[in-house]
C-alpha cells in the first residue's frame, strides 16, 4: 500500500468527477490539472482513479483533434481496466479507442472496438450501451448508410431522455442532426437544432453546441439562406474559440467561407477559407479535403485557374491517403439486412434487439388536450395544486403562461388544420427543452402553461423564459410550409407572487398580458410594484439578445473635417439599433444594458468588423480617410482584443493606418501593463488610438502621462459652454486653449465634437484645433443615404 502523502483515492476520484463536465466545455484549460491528477493517482496507487484520469485526458485529445495521443491514452486505460476488472471503465476505454480509429478513418478497427464495448455493456449498463450505439451509428455515417445511423441515433436519444443525461442527450441530438441533414430532412434539422442549442446552453455543453451550429449552418446553406448560414457560423465560432475546439473552428470557418463565396464576397471568403485550411491541418485529412475543394471553387470564381489546380491536386492526394468505405470487408455470404452485409451485422442486430427501451405509456387517469397530447387546463391546475402542497419553506416554484403570437394570421393564410399542427409542434419543442419533472400543458386556444418546480433562485425563471423565446423564434416547417412565430411569456414565482393556485395563475396571466402590451415576442415576470421604466429595460434586455441574429443593428456615419479648410478626413461609426417595435434607438438607450449583460462584446465585435468593411468599400486608402470606432471597456479588457482588431482588418482587407479606435478614460484597463501592451500592439498594426470625451474624467492628465495616444477628442460639453455668456464662456475658451496647447506639446491631434454653430468653428480654428465634427457639418446617416465625398 502506498504511504505517499497527498489526496486520497476517494478525493482524487471526486475531483476527476468535478472536472469531467469541464473537459467537454474547455478541454485546453483542464488538461494541465488532469495530468497532475494522473501523476497523483499513480503515486497513491489509486488504480480506478488512474484509469478515469487517462480517459478524461483522452477526451481532451478527442475534442482538440489529437487522435493519435487519444489512442495511446485509451490503450493505457484499457490495459489497466482489464487487469483490475473495471468493466464500466473498460467499456469507456474501448469506446475511446473506437472513436480514435473512426476519426482516422480506420472503420474495421473502430467497429471491432465498439462491438467489444457493446458486448460488455449490453446486459449491464443501458446508458453505456446507448453511448456505444451512438458511436456505432457514426461508423454507418462513414459508410453512407444514413438511414441505419438515424435509427440507431433515435434509439440513443430515447434512452438518454429517459435517463436524464443532458450531455449524452446532446451527443445524440448532434448526431441525429448530421444524419437528417445528409438525408435532406431540412425541417427536422431546423427543429432539432433549436432543441439542441437550448439544451447545450442550459448545461454549458460547448462541444455539441458547436457541432449543432455546423449542421444547422450547412442546412441553411443547402436551403440558399446564405446570410443566415454565415451568421450561424459566426455564432458557433464564438463558442468554439471559447472552448478551444479546433475541429469545430475549422468546420465553422469552412462553412463561413462557403457562405461568403456563395454571396460572391470573395475577399472575405479567402480570409475564412485560409483560416479553415490552417486549422484543419491539425484535425484530420477529411476536413482538409473539404477545405481544399472549397479553395479550388474560390480560385475558379476569381479566375485564378493555376491556384485552383493546386487545390484540385491536393484533393486528389488527400483522397489517395484516406481509407474509403469500400475497404470495409463485407461478409459476402450474407444478404444485406438492416445493418448491411458486414461481418458484424448479425451480432449487432441481436444486441440492438435486446436493447429496445420500453415506450412510455400515457397515464389514462390524467386528462389531456386532444390537439397536443399535453395536459389540459384541469389537469394543469391539479398538478400545480399538488406541487404547491409540497412546497417547502425554502423552495421556489415557477409558472409560465405562453401565448403564441400571430396564430390568427397563420390560420387565415394556411388554414385551421395547419394552425393546429403548428400548435402541436410548438408544444413538442417546448417539451424537448424542459427538465425531467417540469410540467407542460395547453390552456386552450393558442396558450400553453409550464410548471417549473424546485427553482434554485428567482432569476432562473428569467433564464428559462429567455430559452423559450430563443427556441420558438427558430422557424417551423409544418405541412411543407416554413412558418415563423413568436411567443409572449408571462411568469410568476411561488411563494413570493402567491401560494394559492388561483392567485398564482392570475399573476402569471397578468404578466402575460403586460408582455403582449409591450409587443410580440416579449416577456414579463410578475412584480407588484414594477415601474414602467424597469419593465422597458427588461424587455429591451431580452430583445437585445437577438438583435444581431435578426440583423437589427446599424452603423451610422458622421463625417470628420480638418481645420482650417474643412477638408474631409474620415468618419466616425456610430451604433444604432433598429428595434422592431420601438424604432431607431440611440446607444444611450441600449449600450448600458449590453454592458451589464456582456452582450457588448458581440455588439462591439460586429461594429468593428462592419466599420472596417465599410471603410474598404468606400476606398478609404485611396482617399486617405480614416474610420473611427468606439471601443467599450469590456472589449478593451479582453486579452485577445488586439487579435480581434487584426482579424477585423484582415477580413476587410483594410490597412490599420485607416482605423482610429476611440477609448473613453473608463475603458482603459486598470492594469497599466496590459493597457500599454494593447496600445503598443495596435501601434504595430498602424492603428491609431484616441482618448474620447477628454475632460470628463477624473484623471485624464495622468492618462496622458502614463500612456501613449494619438488623438484627443474634446467633449461636446466644452463647446456648449462657448454659447454661454460672461465668465462661463471665458472659462470655456481658456480651457480649450490650454487643452489644444497641451496636445500640441505632447504631439497629439485634437478633434472637437459637437460643433453646431459657425462661430465655434472660427474659434476652434483660431486656437489651433486640428479637426471638428458635429451636426453643423453633417448628421450621422446610413451608408445607403449618401456616397462618401
Amino acid at each position: 500500500m502506498s504511504t505517499t502523502s497527498g489526496p486520497t483515492a476517494a478525493e482524487l476520484a471526486a475531483r476527476l468527477a468535478e472536472l469531467s463536465p469541464a473537459v467537454l466545455a474547455e478541454p485546453g484549460r483542464v488538461r494541465g490539472e488532469l495530468r497532475e491528477l494522473l501523476a497523483q493517482t499513480r503515486q497513491q496507487g489509486a488504480a480506478e482513479a488512474e484509469v478515469q484520469a487517462l480517459l478524461e485526458l483522452s477526451r481532451c485529445d478527442f475534442y482538440q483533434g489529437r487522435y493519435e495521443d487519444m489512442h495511446a491514452l485509451a490503450e493505457q486505460a484499457l490495459k489497466c481496466s482489464r487487469r483490475r476488472g473495471f468493466t464500466v471503465l473498460e467499456t469507456r476505454a474501448l469506446n475511446s479507442l473506437g472513436l480514435s480509429a473512426l476519426r482516422q478513418r480506420h472503420l474495421p478497427q473502430a467497429m471491432e472496438h465498439f462491438m467489444a464495448a457493446l458486448r460488455l455493456a449490453a446486459h449491464a449498463d443501458e446508458v453505456s450501451a446507448a453511448i456505444t450505439l451512438g458511436n456505432v451509428a457514426l461508423v454507418y455515417v462513414q459508410l453512407d448508410r444514413h438511414d441505419t445511423a438515424l435509427n440507431l441515433q433515435s434509439h440513443v436519444r430515447a434512452v438518454m431522455q429517459g435517463a436524464d443525461q443532458p450531455v449524452y442527450l446532446a451527443f445524440a441530438l448532434s448526431n441525429l442532426l448530421g444524419s437528417h441533414r445528409r438525408l435532406g430532412h431540412h425541417a427536422a434539422v431546423l427543429d432539432l437544432a433549436a432543441q439542441a442549442i437550448v439544451l447545450c446552453r442550459a448545461h454549458g455543453i460547448a462541444r455539441f453546441e458547436c457541432t449543432t451550429h455546423v449542421a444547422l449552418g450547412r442546412t441553411l446553406l443547402d436551403l440558399g439562406r446564405l446570410e443566415a448560414a454565415r451568421r450561424t457560423a459566426t455564432a458557433g465560432l464564438r463558442v468554439a474559440r471559447w472552448a478551444q475546439d479546433r475541429e469545430s473552428m475549422a468546420a465553422l470557418r469552412l462553412l463561413e467561407g462557403e457562405a461568403l463565396l456563395a454571396q460572391r464576397l470573395t475577399a472575405e471568403a479567402t480570409t475564412s477559407l485560409n483560416e479553415a485550411l490552417r486549422l484543419s491541418t491539425a484535425v484530420g485529412l477529411a476536413l482538409q479535403l473539404e477545405v481544399h475543394e472549397a479553395m479550388a471553387h474560390l480560385h475558379e470564381a476569381r479566375g485564378e485557374l493555376g491556384r485552383a489546380q493546386h487545390h484540385h491536386d491536393a484533393v486528389r492526394t488527400l483522397r489517395a491517403g484516406l481509407p474509403t468505405p469500400a475497404t470495409v470487408p463485407p461478409h459476402l455470404a450474407l444478404p444485406a439486412g438492416p445493418f448491411g452485409p458486414y461481418t458484424w451485422a448479425p451480432e449487432l442486430a441481436a444486441l440492438v434487439g435486446s436493447l429496445n427501451p420500453p415506450a412510455p405509456l400515457p397515464d389514462p387517469a390524467v386528462s389531456r388536450d386532444g390537439l397536443t397530447g399535453h395536459l389540459d387546463r384541469g389537469a394543469l391546475q391539479g398538478a400545480l395544486r399538488r406541487q404547491l402542497d409540497l412546497l417547502g419553506p425554502e423552495d421556489l416554484l415557477g409558472v409560465l403562461f405562453l401565448g403564441v403570437d400571430g396564430m390568427r394570421a397563420v390560420n387565415e393564410r394556411f388554414g385551421q388544420d395547419v394552425g393546429d399542427r403548428l400548435l402541436g409542434e410548438v408544444g413538442r419543442r417546448l417539451q424537448a427543452m424542459l427538465r425531467a419533472g417540469d410540467v407542460i400543458g395547453r390552456l386552450g386556444s393558442d396558450e400553453f402553461m409550464v410548471i417549473l418546480p424546485y427553482l434554485a433562485q428567482t432569476d432562473d425563471l428569467g433564464l428559462v423564459t429567455e430559452r423559450v423565446l430563443d427556441a420558438i423564434r427558430v422557424p417551423f416547417f409544418t405541412a411543407g410550409q416554413e412558418i415563423s412565430v413568436s411567443v409572449s411569456v408571462g411568469g410568476a414565482v411561488a411563494p413570493q407572487d402567491g401560494t394559492g393556485v388561483d392567485e398564482l395563475l392570475s399573476h402569471a396571466d397578468l404578466a402575460l398580458h403586460q408582455a403582449k402590451r409591450a409587443g410580440r415576442g416579449g416577456a414579463h415576470l410578475y412584480e407588484a410594484a414594477l415601474s414602467a421604466d424597469e419593465q422597458r429595460r427588461r424587455v429591451l434586455r431580452y430583445d437585445l439578445r437577438t438583435a444581431l441574429r435578426y440583423d437589427e443593428l446599424r452603423l451610422h456615419y458622421q463625417p470628420v473635417h480638418a481645420l482650417p479648410g474643412l477638408d474631409l478626413t474620415g468618419y466616425e461609426a456610430l451604433l444604432r439599433w433598429q428595434h422592431p417595435r420601438l424604432g431607431l434607438l440611440r446607444p444611450t438607450q441600449f449600450v448600458p444594458l449590453a454592458e451589464e449583460s456582456r452582450l457588448i462584446l458581440d455588439l462591439g465585435d460586429w461594429a468593428l468588423c462592419e466599420a472596417a468593411r465599410q471603410a474598404a468599400r468606400w476606398r478609404f486608402p485611396e482617399r486617405n480617410l480614416s474610420m473611427a470606432v468606439n471601443i467599450s471597456q469590456l472589449q478593451f479588457a479582453q486579452p485577445d482584443f488586439v487579435s480581434g482588431v487584426k482579424a477585423a482588418l484582415r477580413g476587410a482587407g483594410l490597412d490599420g493606418r485607416h482605423l482610429l479606435l476611440e477609448l473613453t478614460e473608463s475603458a482603459l484597463h486598470p492594469d497599466a501593463a496590459r493597457t500599454d501592451a494593447h496600445l503598443a500592439a495596435l501601434a504595430d498594426l498602424g492603428v491609431r488610438v484616441a482618448v474620447d470625451d477628454f475632460g470628463t474624467g477624473f484623471s485624464s492628465l495622468r492618462l496622458l502621462q502614463t500612456h501613449r495616444f494619438d488623438v484627443l477628442k474634446i467633449d461636446r460639453g466644452f463647446l456648449q459652454d462657448l454659447q454661454a455668456e460672461g465668465e462661463t464662456r471665458e472659462r470655456a475658451v481658456t480651457l480649450l486653449e490650454m487643452t489644444v496647447e497641451l496636445a500640441r506639446r505632447l504631439g497629439l491631434r485634437v478633434i472637437a465634437e459637437g460643433v453646431e454653430f459657425p462661430e465655434q468653428i472660427e474659434l476652434l480654428s483660431a486656437l489651433g484645433c486640428d479637426g471638428v465634427q458635429g451636426y453643423l457639418l453633417g448628421t450621422p446617416i446610413t451608408p445607403e443615404a449618401f456616397e462618401p465625398r
